[in-house]
């Protein structure tokens, strides 16, 4: 049977009001559902915004802490005494302010969000001194706690002899007594001497990057005055030998008659020592002298002014006829510094003790009985031997001279030096030792070092069987308080077919080392102390040294051996000595320390040795073993380089000797020292007047 529509829309009616239902419950889960997703997009949000504001928060209280450690980094590295406990704060009061900032003492002077504070202490237990730096950045963060951020950072204080590798890297003499000779010698880098530096029997000074300073004066050849010192007592005047000194004493003549003439006055023995090789340019006399009256009627007239050859007269009479002599002393000059008075003349004849002047007055009067009297004679010899600091067609790049050169003919140092004194530059100063800090000898602390040299007197080696004994480095550092030179034995540091290695480690780290293989290597690294002296004293043996490092002695030190910079040649023709400017101090780099008790003469001596040989070059040396080193020589005292050394490297001593002998050292070219050692800059902190900063990492 068919249902009735009636009953079909009743049924079709209740099925949508049972799907509404349905929906209207969909639509609220639906709605409750998308509440619950927008409120957790807003709380994630939120809380994103928080965390993006700390981490910027705390990058910027970071930044803000590292200029705080700049800022007192900055204020040791400014201070004069970086040892002076109140360059920082001890407690973190110190605020850097906000911009706009009016504390213009601060580096940087403001900040425009967040503030910082920083404080400083310093340890002073050690010989290095220890800031310590503690910085906190602080920025503020809306709804949550201010972020922090702290860091820590040290900076040491090291006592240094504030020298640099320039003044290192030259000759230099400290002495202002003595004038720092070149005798016959050529050097080819920079030479320095705190007094006048003399150049003589063709000593030449080369290089076109080549400094020479002088506090004091330059001679090159300089003339040479002296005075007699013998007399001839003829019987025409009394007390002959008053001539000879200007002492307010006279030679006078017996009583003169009218158109009469004096005896001979003779005047040698003048002990001159004109080089062999030199040149005689020219000789001028002078005269102290006064006669008894001098008015037209009555005078008295040079009669003879001679010059005395092998003890007769010779060349050209200077006598000046026409010129009356005072009745008060007055001083006349003959002849110029390149007068030869009318003859030729070797050294040998200016050297022989009959090389003289010979005077003879005469009288004009009308009332007679006139006397001359002589006061003083003088004679300047002017020569030339070559010696020259450039040339005009090769200067030197500087030559600066405090007080003046003088040349070959000056009569007097004239300022500034030019090349009619034999210097030759492309650039000429005058600067006094006052006014140029270079005029100055590094300053090495051996006192400190006596105390802290690894291995040393108080710092035996640490490696077992070192090969030495314990009173190596010295004998008495148990019951002393610094170096009194108590070693008097030969130290030498390289005895054949006798090896030792001697290491001193601390904590891991090797601190220093002095280590012979007994043949020809040895190794070096750090500061050693010798409580005496130390020496290469084997006559022609090679040594070859590796690694940068100091040997000191509290006396003295020498050497007659071949001391090489590296290498491996082990003949004379393939060791060091056939290529000495060949030594590279950045690789290796020995530095000789002498104290020699704090400047005892005749100290240090670097030679040949004794040794005797025959034969030609590299083999022998002009019948010597060949002696030579690569390397630094600094003392206190003398240094004294003579014979055939051959020399490679920096000279810094007192006063340095390098006298004229028959065979002469030869001195080689040398780069900049570069890096110094600890020996050469390091010393006592607490006594120090410059100092080495040394800023540690980061840390916080």
């Amino acid at each position: 049977m068919k249902e009735s529509l009636r009953h079909i829309g009743a049924r079709s009616l209740r099925r949508l009001k049972d799907e509404d239902g349905i929906a209207l419950v969909f639509a609220m889960l639906v709605s409750t559902a998308l509440a619950i997703m927008t409120t957790s997009v807003l709380y994630f949000s939120a809380g994103s915004a928080r965390t993006s504001a700390r981490s910027s928060a705390d990058q910027q209280a970071y930044s803000l802490a590292e200029a705080g450690i700049n800022t007192a980094v900055a204020k040791i590295y400014g201070a004069t005494d970086p040892r002076v406990t109140t360059i920082l704060p001890a407690s973190p009061a110190v605020v850097v302010p906000k911009c706009p900032g009016s504390n213009p003492n601060e580096v940087p002077t403001c900040y425009t969000t967040g503030s910082v504070t920083y404080s400083g202490t310093l340890d002073t237990s050690h010989n290095t001194y220890y800031w310590t730096i503690t910085s906190t950045g602080s920025v503020p963060v809306s709804g949550v706690s201010t972020v922090k951020r702290t860091l820590t950072r040290s900076v040491g204080v090291t006592g240094n002899n504030g020298t640099s590798g320039s003044s290192w890297s030259r000759f230099y003499q400290n002495s202002t007594s003595t004038c720092l000779t070149l005798d016959t010698d050529s050097v080819p880098t920079n030479f320095a001497s705190k007094g006048d530096i003399c150049l003589i029997d063709g000593a030449t000074v080369t290089g076109a990057n080549t400094n020479i300073m002088a506090g004091g004066h330059i001679y090159i050849d300089p003339p040479f005055t002296k005075t007699p010192g013998t007399a001839s007592n003829n019987s025409g005047w009394t007390n002959s030998s008053y001539a000879e000194v200007n002492d307010a004493k006279y030679a006078v003549t017996s009583s003169l008659a009218n158109a009469a003439t004096s005896a001979n006055l003779d005047l040698t023995g003048l002990g001159f020592s004109v080089p062999s090789t030199a040149t005689v340019l020219g000789f001028a006399v002078s005269i102290v002298r006064h006669a008894s009256a001098s008015v037209a009627a009555n005078h008295i007239n040079d009669y003879h002014i001679q010059a005395l050859k092998a003890g007769a007269t010779t060349g050209t009479d200077h006598a000046i006829t026409g010129t009356n002599w005072p009745t008060a002393d007055g001083t006349q000059a003959y002849g110029t510094s390149s007068d030869l008075w009318g003859t030729t003349w070797t050294p040998a004849q200016i050297n022989a003790s009959n090389f003289g002047i010979r005077l003879v007055a005469k009288s004009t009067c009308t009332t007679c009985g006139l006397i001359a009297s002589v006061n003083a004679v003088t004679v300047t010899v002017y020569y030339t031997t070559g010696a020259t600091i450039g040339t005009s067609g090769s200067p030197i790049a500087l030559a600066d001279v405090g007080v003046g050169c003088q040349g070959p003919t000056d009569n007097a140092p004239v300022s500034p030096c030019s090349g009619s004194d034999k210097v030759y530059a492309t650039t000429v100063k005058t600067d006094t030792p006052a006014n140029n800090p270079d005029l100055a000898m590094p300053v090495v602390d051996f006192n400190y070092w006596w105390a802290n040299a690894m291995p040393g007197p108080k710092h035996f080696c640490t490696n077992a069987n070192p090969g030495v004994s314990t009173s190596y480095f010295d004998n008495n550092a148990s019951t002393t308080t610094g170096p009194d030179a108590s070693l008097t034995v030969n130290g030498e540091v390289a005895p054949p077919g006798a090896p030792y290695d001697c290491e001193v480690w601390q904590n891991g780290v090797l601190m220093g080392m002095l280590k012979w293989d007994g043949s020809h290597r040895m190794d070096i690294y750090g500061t050693i102390f010798f409580d005496g002296n130390f020496r290469f004293d084997q006559d022609g043996e090679i040594v070859h040294y590796f690694g940068r490092g100091t040997l000191m002695s509290s006396h003295d030190d020498e050497i007659d051996a071949l001391v090489c910079a590296g290498g491996t040649g082990n003949t004379y023709a393939t060791a060091c000595n056939e290529n000495m400017n060949s030594w590279n101090p950045s690789q290796n780099m020995m530095v000789l320390m002498s104290d020699c008790m704090k400047g005892a003469s005749g100290c240090n001596e670097y030679d040949q040795g004794g040794t005797t040989c025959s034969g030609a070059k590299p083999n022998c040396y002009d019948g010597h073993l060949v002696g030579g080193f690569q390397g630094i020589l600094f003392s206190n005292g003398e240094c004294w380089i003579h014979q055939e050394f051959q020399d490679s490297g920096p000279v810094i001593c007192q006063t340095i000797n390098l006298a004229h002998e028959t065979y002469n050292p030869t001195f080689y070219t040398f780069p900049s020292v570069g890096n110094l050692t600890d020996g050469m800059s390091y010393s006592s902190t607490a006594s120090a007047t410059d100092f080495s900063l040394n800023v540690s990492a980061q840390s916080g």
